[in-house]
């Protein structure tokens, strides 16, 4: 769909205006651009069988609980609206830190614009991925926050910082008033969906969030580790030094995210949060590694090391996306064609059961369609008092539908 070819377009795109600010080395960029185009991590180097795609290692049994991270390029095409948001995340704060007069306390309606910009790029975020809507309210509420304490306490003349004040604070608030009405309605749905919070398990699985996440991980330790010990020379370039600010704050959200979530579905978006938002820290990285060659080996070395290494990820993630690339070019199946064609042709505002929890039935005719999620989760997406009455409702539909079958046509159409 426009949707997949749009996310997997923009995904190496933000990434790389990202960088472009930080670096103007054509190599960290290229690498970079790289981290956010290749299949994913090191997940084939644990799963057996093809296709070697992150999700798969639940049903393969190499773990027992939904602690692992969506690979990227897999997310691109099955859960793009999720990825979308974290791109809004990382696009929300260049839009509030690429600013090389941010601690000037000048009135300018240029930033003021930019920040209602930023805040409607966060909420185009937020109602794209329920999921992750603590993830970029946190982050929007702190870089609002960081900006007001900014622009308005440090500034001297008093009729300015009054000026600054009302129309900072008016920039933050209005992109919330807008999302008013999807916080008011999802709020009935969010009641009862259990604790928010957990401590984390000591467990052996996070070796396959590890290597999810790739080689990307260790770049970014090792780039934030250089910012940290570089600290004065990277903030000496205000917009450097502010980017680096809210990126690496965005990082701390996904890894509070990845760790603490009880959500199970939390945890894996925040893993998918984590696995792109490091990209641009990874980008450090692999410029204090080209200053290192270039200070002690020829540059040739340099590039023969990045592109061997390249080389590795694309050969190891090559049945992934081979498998992915020809199986997206196979015929419909004769009966999902049938039955696909046939919702599609039903009213617009039918109520539609379908007893079959085959989700592909729901993404291919894009209507809004009940159907039982126990199979693929124990919580069904539902809050938690609602999901044994879900449950009772589908066993005793599917079991003796003659027995209700008015009940459920009141209730349905088809």
């Amino acid at each position: 769909s426009l949707v997949t070819i749009a996310v997997g377009i923009a995904t190496p795109m933000v990434i790389l205006d990202i960088v472009r600010c930080i670096t103007t080395s054509k190599l960290v960029q290229l690498g970079s651009v790289s981290l956010a185009t290749w299949v994913g991590g090191l997940t084939p180097l644990w799963v057996s069988g093809r296709p070697k795609i992150g999700f798969r290692l639940f049903s393969e049994k190499l773990i027992s609980s939904f602690i692992w991270v969506d690979e990227l390029y897999v997310s691109v095409i099955f859960i793009p609206q999720h990825l979308f948001a974290v791109l809004c995340a990382l696009l929300g704060a260049f839009l509030f830190f690429y600013d090389d007069k941010i601690h000037e306390y000048k009135l300018s309606y240029l930033v003021i614009g930019r920040n209602v910009l930023g805040g409607i790029v966060f909420i185009a975020g937020a109602l794209s991925s329920l999921i992750l809507l603590p993830h970029l309210a946190l982050a929007y509420m702190t870089f609002a926050g960081f900006l007001v304490l900014l622009k308005i306490y440090k500034t001297k003349n008093k009729g300015t910082r009054n000026k600054i004040k009302y129309l900072t604070v008016l920039s933050i608030v209005f992109p919330l008033i807008l999302i008013i009405p999807f916080l008011l309605e999802i709020s009935a749905w969010s009641k009862g969906i259990g604790p928010i919070l957990a401590f984390p398990k000591i467990t052996s699985q996070w070796l396959f969030v590890a290597s999810a996440i790739g080689i990307t991980l260790p770049l970014a330790i090792i780039g934030q580790m250089y910012i940290l010990r570089r600290r004065n020379s990277f903030f000496k370039n205000t917009k450097v030094g502010s980017v680096l600010f809210g990126v690496s704050f965005l990082n701390v959200l996904g890894i509070g995210g990845i760790l603490f979530a009880a959500y199970p579905d939390a945890g894996i978006k925040s893993g998918l949060w984590l696995r792109v938002c490091l990209i641009p820290i990874a980008a450090v990285g692999i410029l204090y590694f080209e200053k290192i060659y270039k200070a002690n080996f020829h540059k040739k070395t340099l590039k023969t090391v990045i592109l061997v290494l390249v080389a590795f990820v694309i050969w190891l993630n090559y049945p992934t996306t081979s498998y992915l690339m020809l199986s997206g070019w196979d015929p419909l199946d004769s009966n999902y064609k049938k039955i696909t064609s046939f919702i599609r042709k039903l009213p617009k505002q039918a109520q539609i059961a379908l007893f079959s929890s085959d989700q592909s039935f729901v993404a291919l005719t894009g209507r809004q369609i009940d159907f039982d999620f126990t199979p693929f989760r124990d919580d069904s997406y539902m809050p938690h008092e609602g999901r044994n009455r879900a449950k009772n409702f589908w066993f005793d539909a599917g079991s003796h539908f003659s027995k209700n079958s008015n009940y459920i046509r009141y209730r349905y159409d088809y």
